[in-house]
């Protein structure tokens, strides 16, 4: 069985907060909680796929916390920014509804992920081990400032916070290289695969998927990768190209014990599922 560390849960209630465009809105897909949860675990039995995390775009929405409610194979995190006041009341609210997790969007909710008023939000964290998932680098938000997006920010915290499980999503979406260097000497650093990663067309370096999974591989090992497919609209379709893509590449690189651990020992793990 598979375990997908990182997909999405999305209708009209849920993104209208991060969506200013009542055009967009209107023609959005708008499924309910209950056609959400019975075309996600179709999906999931037809690949295999035993429990699948959602990444949630803002706290304390109660679609999103009502779809995950309705299935024991969904795994939800919450998401705050860190540096508001009342950073650590939101978290807790959503933990306490069943959230195992929080993701932070560094670069398009404009905070430094190092800035010391996200220190209790890391501490909170640590404490209740919740792992917390980080999008640095490139993303959909034209406004985001990829300043802010750099996984080296993050290197204070990971020292400072050394039983706090950080997840850097989608291979660090421009920032590999950066990203690796955090894990030269930090173990609570992981990575996860998911989406397109396309901004591979913008490397300079050349490289391809395989090349970040051989080069992930020999640098930190199958231990700290976790599989995703950031699967979000269903209208389009569960993402099996990205599943079986990254699956026949990790057999050739890493062999059975690679696959059990990056698609589904580690998030098991990491999320203490």
């Amino acid at each position: 069985m598979i375990i997908d560390a990182h997909a999405h849960f999305i209708n009209r209630e849920i993104i209208k907060n991060r969506v200013k465009d009542p055009e967009f809105l209107k023609t959005f897909q708008n499924p309910s909680i209950e056609e959400g949860r019975k075309m996600w675990l179709e999906a999931m039995d037809k690949n295999g796929i035993e429990k699948t995390v959602f990444i949630a775009l803002d706290a304390g929405n109660e679609d999103f916390l009502k779809f995950i409610e309705s299935s024991d194979r969904f795994i939800g995190t919450t998401n705050v920014n860190p540096i508001e006041e009342d950073a650590v009341k939101k978290l807790e609210a959503d933990i306490k509804r069943g959230c195992k997790g929080l993701k932070l969007f560094a670069t398009s909710s404009g905070f430094d992920v190092g800035d010391e008023r996200a220190y209790s939000v890391y501490e909170y964290c640590e404490k209740n081990e919740i792992p917390i998932v980080i999008h640095f680098g490139v993303t959909i938000g034209r406004t985001s400032d990829l300043d802010l997006g750099n996984p080296l920010r993050l290197s204070k915290v990971v020292s400072r916070f050394p039983k706090l499980k950080f997840i850097i999503a989608h291979f660090g979406a421009g920032f590999f290289k950066e990203a690796l260097l955090l894990m030269y000497k930090n173990e609570n650093v992981y990575f996860d695969t998911s989406g397109t990663n396309n901004w591979l067309e913008y490397s300079p370096f050349g490289w391809t998927l395989k090349d970040l999974f051989r080069i992930s591989l020999n640098a930190i090992g199958s231990k700290r990768i976790l599989f995703g497919t950031d699967s979000h609209r269903m209208s389009e379709g569960y993402r099996e190209n990205i599943l079986k893509e990254q699956m026949e590449i990790v057999k050739e690189l890493a062999g059975e014990e690679g696959v059990e651990d990056i698609f589904y020992n580690n998030a098991k793990k990491v999320f203490g599922i």
